[in-house]
């Protein structure tokens, strides 16, 4: 099975830059019509150092489960 994957380029470590660029990306994919209402939808974290900018702060682990919410899915972290 396939699975896309999204990717945005960011210069910068500024948790709000991030978080504009995770809002723009999830604005034009709109992927998360595809759940049903009440579905459980899983999201994947990576959990590690803090000062690492792979991980995922929690404002933008909020952008995400938000955006599930709105199409009435379950987010299960």
């Amino acid at each position: 099975m396939k699975s896309d994957v999204y990717f945005v380029r960011i210069s910068s470590a500024d948790k709000e830059e991030r978080a504009l660029a995770l809002k723009k990306l999830l604005a034009e994919i709109n992927h998360f019509t595809v759940y049903k209402k009440e579905e459980i939808i899983p999201v994947k974290l990576t959990i590690g150092d803090s000062p690492c900018v792979y991980n995922l702060h929690p404002q933008m682990v909020k952008l995400v489960v938000s955006e599930v919410k709105k199409h009435q899915a379950r987010p299960f972290l």
